[in-house]
């Protein structure tokens, strides 16, 4: 079974590094609004929106959805007052993916 949480903030004027700072976490992906990224398959692609997003990483497809939540509880416990205040955040959420 493979399961993924993931926290995702995203906006039209988020800036990235000004998240991680805020929350003193690195995030597995950022990107500004107008940043290019190559593709896997070598296609120009341009982010529509600010983007900052941590995942709870299990390569081993071991941990439980218990274990998941505890791991993005750990990591942000520190900072669950600046969550709802966040500058230029459009929209915020955890997303959580089980697939059998």
């Amino acid at each position: 079974m493979l399961i993924s949480v993931t926290l995702r903030v995203k906006g039209d004027l988020l800036d990235p590094k000004g998240i991680t700072a805020i929350l003193n976490v690195v995030p597995h992906v950022s990107m500004y609004k107008g940043e290019t990224r190559i593709s896997s398959s070598k296609r120009e692609i341009v982010s529509k929106f600010g983007l900052w997003e941590w995942y709870s990483d299990d390569a081993s497809n071991t941990l439980t959805i218990d274990d998941h939540i505890k791991r993005l509880k750990s990591t942000f416990q520190h900072a669950y007052d600046l969550l709802p205040n966040l500058p230029n955040v459009d929209n915020a959420w955890v997303d959580i993916c089980i697939v059998d």
